[in-house]
């Protein structure tokens, strides 16, 4: 728009210059353009006080980035925002959710191992062998290793319902 245009110009002419750069941001949020908002978020996560308002910004990049079809840089801001809150469930699910849509099983069951390594108790494991068995089978076609990961879920969870039914099938 003319006003990024112009908003844009002034900054370049006065280099840091607060103003024009609030300024700059506030239009790009408001237009249509989403490079321009993906700028001003950019330089917003830069200009960020605490790992709190970067871990906000990074979930919001993500989010933009996964909505515009780059899921491999959607991806890397998750990652970023994982660095400031490990495990948190909403970074977490979107991070695995940027993967499959980047079609990066590879990740993905480094995820799910990592998991299965760090489960504190016997649920924790068997939802990593859920996960682990959904990726091979349905993801990545293995059916072979599908099923060895419903039999390691059997190992844990003995009356693991899920499990039997698929096992019952085979």
């Amino acid at each position: 728009t003319v006003a990024c245009e112009r908003f844009r110009d002034f900054g370049q002419r006065a280099l840091g210059y607060a103003p024009a750069r609030e300024g700059l941001d506030r239009v790009a949020r408001l237009g249509d353009d989403p490079a321009e908002h993906l700028a001003a978020l950019e330089r917003e996560r830069a200009d960020a006080d605490g790992p709190d308002q970067r871990f906000a910004i990074d979930l919001v990049l993500g989010e933009r980035l996964e909505a515009a079809g780059h899921p491999d840089r959607a991806v890397e801001r998750y990652r970023h925002a994982l660095e400031s809150r490990p495990q948190h469930p909403l970074a977490r699910q979107a991070l695995e959710r940027a993967l499959q849509a980047a079609k990066d099983h590879a990740a993905l069951a480094d995820l799910a191992l990592a998991d299965l390594k760090d489960a504190p108790d016997p649920q924790a494991k068997v939802a990593a062998y859920e996960r682990l068995a959904f990726l091979d089978g349905e993801l990545r076609g293995d059916a072979n290793a599908a099923l060895l990961g419903w039999e390691s879920i059997l190992e844990v969870d003995h009356a693991h319902h899920a499990a039997m039914r698929v096992l019952e099938k085979h």
